[in-house]
């Protein structure tokens, strides 16, 4: 039993000679003898010495060769680059454009160059498929996977962690980690319950042992947590956690600067502490100077922060000298605060799903800093990167809450402080904790701190080391952030 399909006799099906004349028509694909020899990846720069962000490569033949009718499609360049969600590896195609065909020494036409959309791979597959190339004879110079010959491998180019933050800026696939400041699909932000003495002692030993420091160093915390006097400078044990959670940290000299004398009165602070006092503009803490000795007060909303978080902040609030605020001291401030907040959720993942007000600030400021990094670009840094996004704006798809979409971290500080009335100057930056923090962010070198401006900032992006490259796409992986290119499906 079967059923008849009716045959529709208004279509117009070709006659047998068509459908050979049109056999005939078409070129036969012949493959070259043509193979591929040396290749070199040129990294053009910028007019101030800066990488740019994509690469010329040539590739040498041993025989004359032309481009194919359709080398974007035809050249296929590929590189593996770290996916920072599974924390497995990923594909990518890098797209090639700006084709062309160059002479070597010879004068002959056995020399290939194109741009490529981002920076290039090192060991990156070049697969040529029809279309790319053909000799002179017409024939197809192929080079694909399925060829017997050998791959076309890129002689230079970047690492993989490299080459994962060329593909930038990261996006976020998980809104829970940040607040509505930043992305208008987090949600609001929670309160959480306030841990006793008991608790935050064994959990501050646990978290320092955690970050592999010496069992001396552990106990050091652990005594100065229960010492009398250390109680009177910081009667509240979160706080005192938080402070003593920077060992190990580029913060660390914080701890001296609060309890010993490692700032500008030489004498510990009077206190640290909250106040529910502090006027509307302290958005989260103050330091002062009276009668001679420092002081740092922190609003009471900030009581139920995990002590990690008020940690880095007590880094942030010991850069400030008391003699007025600019935007560059900010700026160097906040960048102060996440990197510890870096090193803390590297400690402890699980920390940056806090969801309190102060943690998701401080992740949002972690993809700020993640998508910023000009001088030693494709690293991080603070100063402006190249992003494979149209805007460069560090949020993409962000809530809007700043006048125009910041294109860096530096840009961030800087228009959040100036919508606040602080003015873009310069204060002294000679001081201790100050000079002692900095130096703990940057490459060892003979560097002169002299005044919060924009050549700081600018000796910052081009020496930092708070953010090697496998420790940006690790972070990167804790707050559920992926480049942009990669397209993954969650």
């Amino acid at each position: 039993m079967f059923t008849q399909i009716p045959f529709p006799m208004n279509q117009n099906y070709p006659s047998r000679s068509a459908v050979l004349e049109k056999l005939e028509e078409r070129r036969l694909l012949a493959v070259s003898p043509i193979l591929a020899g040396k290749n070199n990846t040129e990294i053009p720069l910028d007019t101030d010495g800066t990488q740019l962000d994509y690469n010329f490569v040539t590739v040498r033949f041993d025989g004359e060769v032309q481009l194919g009718d359709n080398p974007e499609a035809g050249f296929g360049l590929r590189g593996y680059a770290i996916n920072p969600l599974s924390g497995g590896q990923q594909q990518i195609v890098i797209p090639t454009s700006e084709h062309q065909i160059l002479q070597d020494e010879n004068g002959d036409d056995t020399i290939v160059r194109f741009k490529t959309e981002f920076r290039a791979r090192k060991g990156g597959r070049l697969y040529l498929y029809e279309g790319a190339l053909r000799d002179l004879n017409g024939d197809d110079v192929l080079n694909t996977p399925s060829d017997a010959i050998p791959n076309i491998r890129l002689e230079k180019g970047l690492n993989k962690p490299r080459f994962t933050l060329a593909l930038r800026p990261f996006v976020p696939y998980d809104f829970t980690f940040f607040n509505k400041d930043f992305f208008d699909a987090s949600p609001d932000p929670i309160t959480r319950p306030v841990l006793g003495p008991n608790e935050l002692r064994a959990d501050l030993a646990s978290f320092l042992a955690d970050r592999g420091l010496e069992q001396s160093v552990i106990d050091q915390a652990v005594a100065q947590f229960d010492d009398s006097t250390v109680q009177t400078r910081v009667p509240d044990a979160t706080l005192r956690a938080g402070l003593l959670s920077l060992y190990g940290t580029d913060g660390e000299p914080a701890i001296d600067a609060i309890l010993g004398t490692l700032n500008p009165t030489g004498q510990p602070y009077t206190i640290l502490g909250y106040d529910t006092t502090l006027p509307p503009e302290v958005r989260r803490a103050e330091s002062k100077l009276e009668n001679g000795r420092l002081r740092l007060i922190f609003k009471q909303e900030l009581a139920d922060e995990h002590y990690a978080s008020l940690g880095a902040l007590i880094a942030h609030e010991v850069m400030h000298n008391d003699v007025g605020i600019v935007q560059n001291e900010e700026i160097v401030a906040h960048l102060v605060e996440a990197s510890v907040w870096a090193d803390h959720i590297q400690t402890r993942p699980a920390i940056a799903r806090y969801g309190t007000p102060n943690v998701t600030e401080q992740n949002g400021r972690l993809v700020a800093l993640l998508n910023s990094g000009d001088r030693l670009y494709p690293r991080t840094g603070i100063l402006g990167a190249p992003l494979n996004n149209e805007g460069n704006e560090v949020y993409v798809n962000g809530s809007g809450l700043f006048a125009d979409d910041p294109i860096s971290f530096e840009d961030e500080i800087r228009q959040e402080f100036e919508a606040r009335g602080v003015i873009d100057g310069a204060l002294q930056a000679n001081t201790s904790p100050i000079t002692d923090i900095l130096l703990n962010l940057l490459e060892p070198g003979d560097y002169t701190f002299e005044n919060f401006n924009t050549s700081l900032l600018e000796t910052i992006d081009a020496n930092q080391r708070f953010f090697g490259d496998a420790e940006a796409v690790a972070v990167a992986g804790i707050l559920k952030m992926a480049p942009q290119p990669m397209n993954i499906n969650i």
